[in-house]
Parts: C-alpha cells; sequence; structure tokens
C-alpha cells in the first residue's frame, strides 16, 4: 500500500488512517496527498482509506468498535 501511496498521482478527496507514529494505539486521519509527503520521507502504516472525511471517520468507528469486541481497546 506504501508504494501505491508514493506513487499515486491524485487522490483529491480520499483519506487515509495511519497509525500515529507519535502516540501508540490513536490513529490519525490524512488527505492521501499528505500521507503521500509523507511516505517520500519515511514508511508509514497505512491501515485503511476511505473517499471522505466523513467515511474515514466511519472507519475509524468500526475499527475501534471491532477492536472493542475483541478486548484489543478499551475506551476510558
Amino acid at each position: 500500500m506504501i508504494r501505491a501511496v508514493r506513487k499515486s498521482r491524485g487522490g483529491d478527496g480520499v483519506y487515509c488512517v495511519m497509525r500515529s507514529e507519535t502516540t501508540q494505539g490513536l490513529m490519525e486521519i490524512t488527505p492521501l496527498i499528505y500521507a503521500r509527503m509523507e511516505a517520500k520521507q519515511h514508511d508509514i502504516e497505512i491501515i485503511g482509506l476511505a473517499r471522505s472525511k466523513t467515511n474515514a471517520l466511519e472507519l475509524v468507528r468500526q475499527m475501534v468498535d471491532e477492536m472493542a469486541k475483541n478486548g484489543e481497546f478499551s475506551a476510558q
């Protein structure tokens, strides 16, 4: 996926869900164009792609729900 992000040309309206580099356990939502710039500097861990910011937020919600269901996450 990193290669695809590095080589992509378009990306208007596409958002990446990435693992935070600064805080373990957090996720970041960023436009594809910014993820592409980061990927050129260093490896990033993309865990999801969405066609809009709203869809990216829904994707994160689904991921957190699944993690909570599996006992991997505890909202405090």
